[in-house]
């Protein structure tokens, strides 16, 4: 059967400490993405983003993104950068991670660079909750949750509040901002296309090797 071990972080205990196994501490991480033998975590409580990196049997704990127990919508370098709790957490077949900065309502791309690290950068939402379909910053989030991608680099993420799916697209340097499913303002369950499928709060989502969403 499935030996379930834990790798990081203290049971009952949390912090922001960076260290090895249990001497890490995490506050209420959310989202995991796997990437180049590393995992990635948002820690949401912290409200900053975490890599595990695996060495000599144990798993090595550092912070790569925003400042511990400090909310704000900054982009930047490592800890130069502000998250306000990130949720979900994506890479893409480069290693460029997307995360969904939920109480900013906004979507945020993390690429590494040798000489300067992590570099944080906003590609869609205004920091503005709202609904708005749109390019870059012209779109609008309500808390978006979760976040994934498929094969071809596009980009799908919950938007909780809205109650809707939400697409974004990139197009030359431009991220296009699209609503694929579920109407904003209208809860509900009912299957259907497009705006006829009604979600309450979603909350997660991932995609198959053929492009399909769950």
């Amino acid at each position: 059967g499935w030996t379930v071990s834990t790798i990081a972080g203290l049971a009952g205990s949390h912090g922001s400490a960076d260290g090895v196994g249990t001497n890490a501490l995490f506050d209420g991480p959310y989202g995991v993405a796997l990437s180049g033998g590393r995992l990635f975590v948002a820690d949401t409580g912290n409200s900053v983003i975490r890599q595990l990196s695996y060495s000599g049997g144990n798993w090595v704990v550092s912070t790569i993104a925003g400042a511990p127990g400090t909310r704000g919508n900054r982009d930047g370098d490592g800890t130069n950068a502000l998250f306000s709790f990130p949720m979900g957490i994506a890479a893409d077949s480069n290693g460029n991670l997307y995360v969904a900065d939920e109480a900013n309502h906004d979507i945020r791309e993390l690429t590494f660079n040798a000489s300067m690290g992590w570099t944080t950068t906003t590609i869609a939402g205004s920091g503005a909750n709202g609904s708005n379909d749109g390019t870059n910053n012209a779109a609008q989030f309500g808390q978006p949750y979760g976040i994934t991608l498929n094969q071809a680099g596009t980009v799908f993420v919950t938007d909780y509040q809205n109650n809707t799916i939400r697409q974004l697209q990139p197009v030359s340097t431009n991220w296009v901002v699209t609503t694929i499913a579920g109407m904003n303002g209208n809860p509900g369950s009912t299957d259907g296309s497009g705006s006829v499928a009604k979600f309450k709060s979603p909350a997660d989502l991932a995609a198959d090797s053929t492009g399909n969403l769950y």
